[in-house]
C-alpha cells in the first residue's frame, strides 16, 4: 500500500516538476518569490532571472510584474498580487516577431552556456588561494585575445593578482616591432586607457602584459587586434535600434543579456565584455545584472 502511495505522489508531482524545469523568468520588476516545499520544510527565495527549478509556486507582491517564457517562447505575465502554482500557469502565443524569438533563443542559450554558479569573485578567490606561499604572474582578465573596440571612449585593461600592495608595470607593445606603445606603473589591478584611438591603430596587432618589478617570472601576454574606428558604437547602436523598433519590453538586465549574446554570436567577445562592464559601471547596485555578467565573464576566463 505504501508503494502505491509513493508512486501516486510521484506521478502527481511530475507535471509541476516538468513545467518548472521548462520555463524561465525573463522580466522582473518589484518583489516576487519562489516557494518550494520538501516534506515539512517550506522555503521562500527571491525570484531571479533564468530557469525556474524546484519551485511549486510563485508569489508576486503588490506593484510587481513577472514575465515567464516557455521553451516554445510562449509567455505568461503575472501582474497582479497573488500566489500562482506553477502547474496552473497559463501561457499564450505572442505576435510573431523575429526579434522576440531571437531574444528568447538568446535568453535560453545564455543559461545553458553559462549555467555555472561560479562567478568572477570565485575566480579571484581561487587565484588568491593558489598564490599562497609563492608569487604567480598576474592573470590577464580583459581584454581577451581577439578583436578589441577602440571607440568606446576609454578602454580598460584588467587583471587579477593576490597582492593588493604590489606595484605593477602595465605595457602595450606593437606585436611586429615590439615597440612600447603605452606603459604605466600602478598599484591598481586595472588601467583605464583614455582615448585609445590616440595610441592604437585599427586592424593593427598588439599585445599587453602586466609584470611585477624585480620579480623574474614567466609572464603572460594577450594579443589583440584593434577594430575599425566607430565599430563598437555602430554595432551597439544597430542592435539597440532593432530592439527599440520591435517594442519588446525589457529590463536593463535582459537588454544587457540580449546585446551581449548578440555580440557573442558575432564572435565579438571583447565587445560583449566591454558592453557588460559599461552597464555594470552605470548601474553598480543592480545585483542581478552583476551576477549574470559575472557568469559570462567567468566562463570566458575559464575558456581562456
Amino acid at each position: 500500500m505504501k508503494v502505491i502511495q509513493i508512486i501516486s505522489v510521484f506521478f502527481y508531482l511530475i507535471p509541476s516538476l516538468l513545467s518548472a524545469q521548462d520555463i524561465s523568468v525573463i522580466h522582473l520588476q518589484g518583489d516576487a518569490y519562489a516557494y518550494s516545499a520538501q516534506g515539512d520544510k517550506k522555503a521562500y527565495a527571491k525570484l531571479s532571472y533564468g530557469p525556474i527549478t524546484n519551485t511549486e509556486k510563485i508569489v508576486v507582491k503588490a506593484n510587481s510584474l513577472v514575465r515567464i517564457v516557455r521553451h516554445d517562447n510562449q509567455i505568461c505575465e503575472l501582474s497582479k498580487e497573488g500566489t500562482y502554482p506553477i502547474s496552473e500557469l497559463k501561457f499564450t502565443k505572442v505576435k510573431e516577431n523575429s526579434i522576440f524569438d531571437k531574444f528568447c533563443d538568446y535568453f535560453h542559450s545564455f543559461f545553458v552556456s553559462h549555467s555555472s554558479s561560479e562567478s568572477k569573485a570565485n575566480y579571484r578567490n581561487n587565484i588568491y588561494a593558489i598564490s599562497r606561499g609563492n608569487t604567480p604572474p598576474p592573470s590577464l582578465d580583459f581584454p581577451l585575445p581577439g578583436i578589441v573596440p577602440s571607440d568606446a571612449g576609454s578602454l580598460p585593461f584588467i587583471w587579477t593578482h593576490a597582492c593588493d600592495s604590489c606595484e605593477f608595470i602595465f605595457t602595450i607593445n606593437d606585436l611586429k616591432s615590439k615597440d612600447i606603445i603605452y606603459t604605466i606603473m600602478t598599484k591598481n589591478h586595472r588601467v583605464m586607457v583614455e582615448n585609445p584611438g590616440k595610441y592604437l591603430k585599427p586592424k593593427h596587432i598588439y599585445y599587453w602584459s602586466v609584470k611585477i618589478p624585480g620579480i623574474d617570472l614567466e609572464y603572460d601576454n594577450v594579443q589583440f587586434t584593434i577594430a575599425d574606428s566607430s565599430a563598437y558604437q555602430s554595432i551597439i547602436g544597430s542592435i539597440e535600434g532593432d530592439l527599440k523598433s520591435s517594442n519588446i519590453s525589457m529590463t536593463e538586465t535582459t537588454k544587457m543579456l540580449y546585446i551581449m549574446s548578440d555580440l557573442d554570436a558575432r564572435d565579438k567577445q571583447n565587445f560583449a565584455l566591454l558592453y557588460g562592464l559599461n552597464k555594470i559601471k552605470a548601474d553598480p547596485r543592480n545585483e542581478a545584472m552583476s551576477e549574470l555578467f559575472d557568469r559570462y565573464w567567468y566562463d570566458a576566463l575559464l575558456a581562456k
